[in-house]
């Protein structure tokens, strides 16, 4: 009986002790072998997105000149698909350094400009744009909550998407998207 108390005793000790950032409890810092995880799943997830709406470009393009509704709406499906898939990961990353937040934000310029892309087309043909804007409104919606995300980081979104240049701030403002979060 004697040896156990000082056994609790240096257990407890290797319990408590250490850096902070492993002991549970503590929401303001991602324990260390997670971030990296996330940063990558979360570039990742960027690649496949783009890819995907590069691909789907000019097929969806095709598809409206057909007149083809349900062509365009099964073209655009995994698009949403994968915006949603992105805005998702942005939960992960609560507190990730601002450099690491303006590549997202420059990213995030990007795959404006494909989506952008993609609403312009479908915008040419009155009928299909109709059909298609509630799934429109849905990208509208996830790209304002990876923008919030990035405001809420303290960094400013504007420089980021202006750099791609080719970002049409009023398009994106007519389907109701706050680009000027500064």
């Amino acid at each position: 009986m004697k040896f156990l108390a000082p056994l609790l005793v240096v257990i407890a000790i290797g319990l408590f002790s250490g850096p902070s950032h492993t002991l549970p409890g503590n929401p303001a810092v991602l324990p260390r072998h997670i971030e990296p995880q996330a940063k990558t799943e979360l570039t990742q997830s960027f690649d496949s997105t783009y890819l995907t709406l590069a691909q789907a470009i000019s097929t969806i393009e095709r598809d409206c000149e057909k007149g083809s509704v349900p062509s365009v709406l099964a073209s655009l499906t995994p698009i949403h698909t994968a915006v949603i898939q992105l805005s998702g990961l942005f939960d992960l990353d609560e507190n990730l350094p601002s450099p690491i937040v303006e590549r997202y934000a420059y990213r995030c310029g990007g795959l404006l400009i494909k989506v952008q892309d993609v609403i312009k087309i479908i915008n040419r043909f009155p009928l299909i744009a109709t059909t298609c804007k509630p799934l429109v409104a849905q990208f509208v919606l996830q790209f304002q909550k990876m923008l919030r995300y990035i405001k809420r980081s303290n960094v400013n979104v504007y420089p980021y998407i202006k750099q791609k240049g080719q970002v049409d701030i009023g398009l994106w403002g007519s389907l109701g998207l706050n680009l000027e979060l500064s």
